[in-house]
C-alpha cells in the first residue's frame, strides 16, 4: 500500500502550480484551441513524473494557510516568468510580419487572432504561423518540456528570487523582440522602400502618371514576390534567433535560482 503523507500532496500540488503556469504561456501547449482539460492533464502528468525527484530534496512545507499561500503566488509568478520569456519571440516575428503588412499596404487588412483574441495583421498571422511550423521541424517543442524539467534543477522547488536583475534581463529579452521583428522584415521593407524612391522618381519625372493608382498594386506585387523569395532567409534567420534565445532562457534560469 503507498502511503501519501500530507507534506507531499502539498509539494505535488506546488509542483502542479509551477508547469500549469509555464504551460498556460508555452507557444503551442498554451494556444487557445488547445482545450483547457489537455492542458491540465498534460500538466498533472508531467507533476507525477517530477514528483519522485524534487521530494527526495528536504523542502519542508508550512502547516499555516498564510504561508502556504506565498509560496503558491510564488511559484506561480516563477512559472509566468518562465512561460512569457518563450512567447517573446514568435511576438517579435508577428510584429515583423506587421511592419510588413502596413508597408505593403495592408495596414487595414485585419483578421481575428485566435490566441490573443484581438485583431492582427494578416501578414503578421501567416509569418507566425509559418514560425510555429519551423519551431515544431527543429524540435522546437522538444526544448519546451526539455526546459520545463531543467526549471525544477535550475530553480528548486520553493526556492528562486525575482529580483530587480531579472526583471530588467526579461526587459533586455522584450526590447530584442524589436529586433527579431527587424531581421524578419527587413527584406521586404528595404525592397519597398526601394520601390517607392523609384516611384517617386517617376513621379518627378512624369507628372502626368497617378502614381498613386500604379504604386499601390505595384508595392502589393514586389512585396508578395520578394516575401516569398525570402522564406529560405527567414528560416535561416528564425533558426539563429531560436539558438540565440535558448540561451538566453538558460542564463535568465540561473539568474532566477
Amino acid at each position: 500500500m503507498i502511503e501519501i503523507t500530507l507534506a507531499e500532496v502539498l509539494i505535488l500540488f506546488l509542483v502542479f502550480v509551477r508547469i500549469v503556469a509555464i504551460i498556460a504561456l508555452f507557444p503551442i501547449f498554451g494556444h487557445r484551441s488547445v482545450p483547457v482539460v489537455a492542458k491540465i492533464g498534460l500538466a498533472l502528468f508531467l507533476s507525477i513524473l517530477l514528483f519522485p525527484s524534487v521530494k527526495n530534496t528536504g523542502i519542508t512545507v508550512p502547516d499555516s494557510v498564510f504561508p502556504l499561500l506565498m509560496l503558491i503566488t510564488k511559484e506561480v509568478l516563477i512559472g509566468m516568468v518562465i512561460g512569457f520569456t518563450t512567447i517573446l519571440i514568435f511576438a517579435g516575428v508577428q510584429l515583423g510580419g506587421s511592419l510588413i503588412g502596413m508597408q505593403m499596404g495592408f495596414g487595414i487588412v485585419r483578421v481575428m487572432d485566435p490566441q490573443t483574441s484581438q485583431q492582427s495583421s494578416i501578414i503578421g498571422q501567416v509569418q507566425q504561423l509559418l514560425a510555429l511550423l519551423i519551431f515544431l521541424a527543429i524540435d522546437g517543442h522538444h526544448f519546451l518540456i526539455r526546459s520545463l524539467f531543467h526549471s525544477f534543477t535550475t530553480i528548486p522547488l520553493l526556492g528562486g528570487n525575482i529580483s530587480g536583475d531579472v526583471l530588467m534581463r526579461i526587459l533586455t529579452m522584450s526590447a530584442a523582440m524589436f529586433e527579431v521583428a527587424v531581421k524578419i522584415g527587413a527584406p521586404v521593407i528595404v525592397s519597398l522602400l526601394m520601390t517607392s524612391v523609384a516611384m517617386g522618381i517617376i513621379a518627378r519625372t512624369v507628372p502626368q502618371m497617378n502614381i498613386f493608382i500604379v504604386g499601390f498594386p505595384l508595392k502589393i506585387a514586389v512585396g508578395m514576390l520578394v516575401l516569398t523569395m525570402s522564406l529560405p532567409l527567414f528560416l535561416h534567420v528564425f533558426r539563429k534567433i531560436f539558438v540565440q534565445f535558448q540561451y538566453d532562457f538558460m542564463t535568465l534560469l540561473e539568474m532566477i535560482a
